[in-house]
């Protein structure tokens, strides 16, 4: 176990040691991080909005249910006064 955590932390220091002097292999391991960066993005983003989405047609839902029931009162004090 103590060897894989030092093992860990040596590939680790070689990897900062070799980025902070070449910047090709800044822009390497870039390439390969944004794209996990951006679809890691997406989904947050995705999933935010779905909730979003959800609850505000909840409050929709709820809002046209009052004035669905305030028309209803209506068209019936109309239909009494037409009779």
């Amino acid at each position: 176990m103590k060897t894989k955590i030092v093992r860990l932390i040596l590939l680790l220091l070689v990897l900062v040691a070799l980025v902070a002097h070449d910047s090709k292999t800044v822009e390497l391991i870039l390439r390969f991080f944004n794209p996990i960066k951006e679809s890691y993005q997406n989904a947050v983003t995705s999933s935010s909005e779905t909730i979003d989405k959800y609850f505000f047609q909840a409050e929709t839902i709820s809002k046209l249910s009052v004035e669905n029931k305030l028309l209803q009162k209506q068209l019936l004090d109309q239909s009494h006064y037409i009779r």
